[in-house]
């Protein structure tokens, strides 16, 4: 069962990175909503209002289960399933385990793993460390590229926007306009 109001437009559910809460880009949520979209933007475990519940236990594994737990206590379906930055870990992990809930993955600025890969597993140990102080100082030499890149060589439509790295923050108008084209032509 579909649960969404309207059910010509499909919900969609942003799982922002890690330095992200829910509510983040507050701007673009409203406008897809004043178009019409239901517009899920849980805050993962030990992240937010949620900060408290945070330990060594909290991992991927537990972000995953997050967003799983959210399509089904909200009882979502044929979700368009947004990932920015570390949430593009989170939403390939979703799709593993409920892609039958999942119209379609949106990877925004964010990892891409493939089957089995973890996020350090894209990068060298150097640059694991490299980007752990990135996240902190800021994105000069981003490591979205090259899963940039890979999206490109696997065929998938890609956009590129000159912004730094919170999209969301940098260019809340232009994001809308994005997602509601996708979303829009997203629908069957």
């Amino acid at each position: 069962m579909i649960k969404y109001q309207n059910r010509t437009k499909p919900p969609t559910c942003l799982c922002t990175g890690r330095g992200m809460v829910a509510g983040v880009g507050s701007e673009y949520e409203k406008s897809l909503r004043d178009a019409g979209h239901q517009v899920f933007t849980p805050t993962l475990t030990g992240l937010g209002e949620r900060s408290h519940l945070n330990s060594a236990a909290v991992n991927l594994s537990t972000h995953i289960a997050d967003v799983v737990n959210l399509f089904r206590w909200e009882d979502l379906s044929d979700v368009i399933l947004c990932g920015h930055s570390y949430g593009g870990n989170v939403i390939s992990g979703v799709a593993d385990r409920i892609p039958e809930r999942i119209r379609t993955l949106l990877y925004l600025d964010a990892f891409v793993p493939e089957d089995g890969e973890c996020l350090f597993d894209l990068h060298s140990s150097e640059r694991a460390q490299q980007m752990r102080l990135q996240a902190q100082t800021g994105w000069d030499n981003s490591p979205f590229r090259a899963a940039h890149e890979r999206a490109k060589a696997k065929g998938w439509k890609t956009h590129t926007v000159t912004c730094g790295h919170e999209v969301m923050l940098d260019l809340p108008g232009e994001l809308t306009d994005m997602l509601l084209e996708f979303v829009t032509s997203a629908v069957p």
